[in-house]
């Protein structure tokens, strides 16, 4: 028997420390100082994928082992300097980290900016195949992405004669 899971309203009253565990929030201890900084080495840019955080070895310890979950979380709800942009909690962790300084508020705006740095030919296939493999999306389909692409394509056409 299968169950659908409503993440969003699990993540608002627990914290997930693994691909399927999920604790009380006031079992983490998170040092929100330290955690940005470290996050502040590691994203060079205004954001990053979340997925490519693979070495958590300079995290100060907050209660449980560090890993995209735990990552995802903190940046969702704990951050001073980072916001969490993705579609929703899902199984799966996607996402970006952008920097609350940054112009990026919502999802379109990462991929719009996304697509427009990117080495990639903006077509819908093509952005799609790029969006998932670097970990902005779980999915290989977006509900306007012919529209992103359109702006994607103005940002960089700008870009070009700037």
């Amino acid at each position: 028997l299968s169950a659908s899971v409503y993440y969003d309203a699990v993540y608002k009253n627990s914290l997930r420390v693994s691909r399927d565990q999920f604790v009380p929030k006031d079992m983490a201890q998170f040092s929100v100082a330290e955690t940005d900084a470290v996050l502040d080495r590691i994203c060079t840019g205004m954001y990053m994928p979340i997925c490519e955080v693979i070495d958590f070895s300079s995290f100060p310890y907050a209660g449980f082992a560090w890993n995209r979950y735990l990552l995802q979380q903190y940046v969702a709800f704990y951050s001073q300097r980072f916001k969490l942009i993705h579609i929703g909690f899902s199984s799966e962790c996607s996402g970006a980290i952008v920097r609350r300084s940054s112009s990026i508020d919502n999802i379109d705006d990462l991929i719009v900016d996304v697509m427009a740095n990117a080495p990639i030919e903006l077509t819908k296939e093509s952005a799609l195949q790029f969006l998932y493999d670097k970990g902005y999306l779980t999915q290989r389909r977006y509900s306007n992405i012919e529209l992103l692409i359109l702006k994607a394509k103005a940002k960089r056409n700008r870009k070009d004669r700037n």
